[in-house]
């Protein structure tokens, strides 16, 4: 009998989230290892070339950003896209929340995307 894959929901909630906090504090930044699988990752890669899967592109040069470019997603939002947005909007809240209460900020974030 053959198993189901797990989500990309499945595995952030499998996430060594402890682990990734203190990555951030520490370096601002955090690794999240197998979170998508390559076929994911190709299949976002592929759309960048389709610009109506776009609202904007920035030529960050342009505005004296340094090089490169990015684009602003269309909505709605490809399924991929949507479910690492709101899947990983409650764990980094809680840290971003953290910082704002060492900072001094009295406003947390909400707990859900949904509540943002």
């Amino acid at each position: 009998m053959k198993t189901k894959a797990p989500t990309t929901v499945d595995r952030i909630s499998q996430l060594d989230w402890s682990s990734i906090q203190s990555e951030l504090n520490q370096y601002g930044a955090a690794r999240l290892p197998s979170l998508l699988t390559a076929k994911e990752c190709a299949s976002i890669a592929n759309c960048y070339d389709q610009d109506n899967e776009f609202r904007s592109h920035i030529l960050m040069a342009r505005h004296g950003f340094g090089r490169g470019e990015y684009k602003y997603w269309s909505y709605p939002l490809p399924d991929l896209v949507q479910d690492l947005r709101t899947a990983l909007y409650a764990p980094l809240a809680s840290v971003a929340n953290e910082w704002r209460d060492a900072l001094g900020y009295t406003d947390p974030f909400p707990d859900s995307l949904d509540q943002y």
